[in-house]
C-alpha cells in the first residue's frame, strides 16, 4: 500500500543519507534521484555508486527481484525492511558465466527500478 511504501521511501532516503556520512564528510546524497511516476509499485533503488537497495513493496515482485539481484550482485545486508546489494566486476562476471546477458541485466534493472533512469555510471559499468 502507498502509506507503507512512503515509510520505506523515507527510511531509504534517511538511511542512505546517514550511511553515506563519513569522517571526511558526506559521500553522496540520494534525495535528488528522479523517480518513475509509478515508483511506489517498484522495489529497487539504483545508486550511481553501484549500490542497489531492494524494498519489499510488492511481495511477488520482491521475491523475483531478490532472486535476480542475488544472481547479478553481491549481497551487502539483508535487514527486515531494505536489502542492500553491490554490483561488482566479480558479480557481473558470475552472472554472465551462468548465461545472463548484459542487455538482460539492464532491461531487468529498468523494469524493477524506481529511478526514472539507470545512472550512467551503472550502465557503463555493466557494459
Amino acid at each position: 500500500d502507498t502509506a507503507t511504501t512512503d515509510i520505506y521511501t523515507q527510511a531509504f532516503v534517511g538511511s542512505v543519507r546517514c550511511v553515506q556520512e563519513t569522517a571526511s564528510g558526506p559521500i553522496g546524497d540520494y534525495r535528488s534521484i528522479a523517480l518513475k511516476p509509478d515508483h511506489a509499485k517498484r522495489p529497487l533503488w539504483i545508486c550511481a555508486d553501484k549500490h542497489l537497495f531492494l524494498e519489499p513493496t510488492n511481495r511477488s515482485l520482491f521475491d523475483s527481484a531478490s532472486e535476480f539481484l542475488t544472481a547479478i550482485a553481491e549481497p551487502v545486508s539483508r535487514p527486515h525492511y531494505i536489502y542492500e546489494y553491490n554490483l561488482t566486476r566479480f558479480s557481473l562476471y558470475a552472472a554472465t558465466s551462468i548465461g545472463i546477458k548484459r542487455d538482460k541485466i539492464i532491461g531487468m534493472l529498468n523494469i524493477l527500478a524506481k529511478n526514472a533512469k539507470i545512472p550512467d555510471e551503472v550502465e557503463y559499468f555493466i557494459h
